[in-house]
């Protein structure tokens, strides 16, 4: 459904949407906040880039939970290991050889490489590839290792986000554990950026950067994220977004400033 939407959103950037001309907002109704007898939000373009910047990044964090999940159950004790992996992959297949774990669940598999070395490990350099809900990676594309700081890095050299877009991203991380939920045990902190071209239409381009915090958990985000969009037209359309609670986004494009709600696209692990 959302690819059919990035072409009319792709026309609806380039027609740079005056006051008054309202037409295309029967091509975008499912993001429509109001009755159709009013106009839309002014700042509806920009919540649309941000919806699809947005909805790409946040296979980043999902796909570190798994990889810090598994380094939780190789760093345990035996005693322990054993019911982590019970807890954090009960219903997946998990088989290893050679410090190379591989994890499925029906048409998802995510394949860590760790060279034998626990993330907290200064040299420690995991080799991440994937096919999970809307994130492909192949070998050699996606590394996580330690960072001076103590914390963690994420670099994907080219993957494939929300089966929409061609791209990559590099994130500084910190981690921190979430003892309420077992499900979802960790809260990330995430700097740095990304950049995803559309497979599509392979003019329409998004760079995006977070200096501040996101935080998964179920229902909450806080942080902000500037985004800056191209098309066919080479003026960028500039976007800040800032993430509050209940999935609260407010969003500001070329001045004016609305606030929206941001409806997660069911990747949840």
């Amino acid at each position: 459904m959302k690819k059919i939407f990035l072409f009319a959103f792709s026309a609806l950037l380039l027609a740079s949407c005056s006051e008054g001309d309202y037409g295309y907002y029967e091509s975008t109704e499912p993001y429509y906040p109001y009755e159709h007898s009013q106009p839309p939000a002014k700042t509806l373009t920009g919540f649309l880039i941000f919806d699809y910047a947005f909805d790409a990044f946040t296979a980043v964090p999902e796909l570190l939970t798994y990889a810090i999940k598994l380094d939780e159950c190789l760093s345990a004790q035996p005693a322990d290991s054993a019911a982590l992996f019970r807890r954090y992959f009960y219903d997946w297949d998990i088989t290893s050889s050679a410090g190379t774990w591989k994890i499925s669940n029906r048409e998802q598999i995510l394949i860590i490489d760790t060279g034998g070395k626990p993330l907290s490990e200064p040299s420690a350099s995991w080799n991440v590839y994937c096919n999970l809900d809307g994130l492909y990676i192949t070998y050699d594309s996606c590394k996580i290792t330690y960072s001076d700081d103590g914390g963690l890095r994420i670099r994907i050299s080219q993957g494939r986000f929300a089966d929409m877009f061609r791209g990559s991203a590099d994130f500084t991380v910190e981690k921190r554990k979430n003892e309420l939920n077992t499900l979802r045990p960790y809260l990330f902190d995430l700097r740095g950026k990304g950049s995803l071209q559309a497979i599509l239409n392979t003019d329409f381009h998004i760079e995006y950067s977070t200096d501040g915090f996101l935080r998964q958990t179920e229902i909450f985000w806080d942080g902000t994220m500037d985004i800056s969009c191209t098309s066919s037209n080479p003026t960028p359309d500039d976007v800040r977004a800032f993430l509050s609670a209940n999935n609260r986004v407010t969003i500001t494009y070329k001045g004016i400033t609305d606030e929206w709600t941001y409806t997660p696209h069911g990747r949840y692990m």
